[in-house]
């Protein structure tokens, strides 16, 4: 089974509980053998946090407009991701 989580961030500040669920749930699948992936924005992003996911991959999205979280349109990662 592959997973694909999709959150608007992952810092458990801008990101409040959905970004330490998924970052959560992420590091569980892991440990159970269960392939998963995170697509989010570039918002908060700390390297640290992100080598806890290993061996989960995060493909982050650069934003545009950091107010509305808008990000940067790269269809092509994200339908690389979604077919995955």
């Amino acid at each position: 089974m592959k997973v694909l989580h999709v959150n608007m961030s992952l810092d458990p500040v801008t990101g409040g509980g959905t970004a330490e669920r998924v970052f959560q749930l992420s590091r569980y699948l892991n440990f159970e053998g269960v392939e998963n992936r995170i697509l989010t924005t570039s918002l908060g992003i700390n390297e640290n946090r992100l080598n806890d996911l290993t061996p989960a991959i995060a493909v982050v999205l650069p934003l545009v407009w950091k107010r509305f979280y808008l990000p940067l349109p790269r269809f092509k990662k994200i339908f690389d991701q979604v077919i995955w």
